[in-house]
């Protein structure tokens, strides 16, 4: 795996302070020194207005002696220390001075320490990531609790001998495929009503190209199975083979399929043990048919969307946690040598 990293370069932010101290730059001569306020940016970003284009970011502290204007940087742990109280503001050019050669890489500056939410953030990214997998696996394993489960709603293809069709219950998760017709017992075209199932759940083809023939539409039948009669709701592929019905599609709910109810009725008078829950629909499908996978496979892209996107996060996270650990070891290492007693607080206020 290659990191690729950009050096960043102190930019002038702001000026917050003035104070008189002894420079050890020069021989301890007694200098006026300004405080200011460094943000740390790419060397590509021009800058016109420091106040204004620097706004965002942290805070990097430096002091700057009047005998040579040239800014030093305060390492974090002595800015901590000075922003805490614990280090007089006439102290920051000695100590500056004396720890400068010991804190020379550019992340002694980085305000690490400043970044309170990384570790808040690295925790929640991965029980953000947890909990999708969590949601994955129970809506692939188990979808029974949303009442769409993933197994049970998966389509099944079969083909079935006629005799067998009519001897078994009808279900709504098979789609139906038989090379026997049956015979209807009664039909009722659906031409006058201009009938087609709704098209925002289901997906029908385009009507072919009738030359002399009958025009397209669709014709509702009724057959008889094994303990009762069933309706079949006949496409203008099969229309012209009528009376006989060949079946080639799946089941649906009668009320989704939003029949004319003056030919529901039609079709159901004299009939004996009519099943009108459920109608067999030849070529009707509907427009998600895979209804628990595709619960599934949503979830499972959303997971690897959200892993793409929050795994490099939390990965960032970590590595500024583990530094902010360094960090305070390294602050807790400095109030040793300076004789300041240990404090609990990672981080000290804002200078205002």
């Amino acid at each position: 795996m290659f990191v690729h990293t950009v050096k960043l370069v102190p930019v002038r932010h702001r000026r917050i302070g003035v104070f008189l101290a002894p420079d050890p730059a020069h021989g301890g001569a007694q200098a006026e020194f300004n405080v200011e306020t460094y943000r740390l940016l790419a060397p590509t970003v021009k800058i016109v207005r420091p106040g204004i284009g620097t706004a965002g970011g942290l805070d990097v502290f430096a002091i700057k002696s009047e005998i040579d204007g040239a800014p030093r940087l305060l390492p974090e742990v002595l800015s901590a220390l000075w922003r805490g109280g614990e280090v007089p503001t006439e102290a920051l050019p000695e100590l500056q001075f004396r720890l400068g050669p010991e804190f020379q890489h550019p992340r002694d500056f980085d305000p690490v320490l400043e970044r309170r939410s990384a570790q808040r953030f690295f925790w929640l990214a991965v029980g953000a990531l947890l909990a999708l997998v969590a949601a994955g696996l129970l809506l692939t394993l188990g979808g029974d609790w949303l009442g769409r489960s993933s197994r049970s709603a998966k389509l099944e293809f079969q083909s079935v001998s006629l005799a067998n069709w009519l001897s078994q219950p009808l279900r709504s998760n098979i789609f139906y495929n038989t090379t026997e017709p049956v015979r209807a017992l009664a039909t009722v075209p659906l031409d006058n009503t201009g009938y087609a199932p709704p098209a925002e759940r289901f997906e029908t083809p385009p009507p072919p190209v009738v030359r002399g023939g009958t025009p397209p539409g669709y014709t509702l039948a009724r057959v008889q199975a094994t303990g009762e009669q069933r309706l079949v709701l006949v496409s203008d592929y099969e229309r012209s083979l009528l009376p006989r019905v060949f079946l080639n599609g799946r089941a649906f709910p009668t009320e989704t399929l939003a029949l004319p109810s003056d030919a529901l009725n039609r079709i159901a008078a004299g009939a004996q043990g009519l099943n009108d829950q459920l109608i067999l629909c030849n070529h009707v499908t509907p427009r998600t048919h895979r209804d628990g996978f595709d619960v599934s496979i949503a979830i499972w892209v959303g997971l690897l969307i959200a892993g793409l996107v929050l795994l490099p996060l939390a990965f960032i996270a970590l590595i500024v946690w583990v530094r902010q650990i360094k960090r305070r070891g390294q602050l807790r290492a400095l109030r040793v040598r300076l004789g300041l007693p240990d404090r609990t607080s990672s981080a000290a206020p804002a200078v205002t």
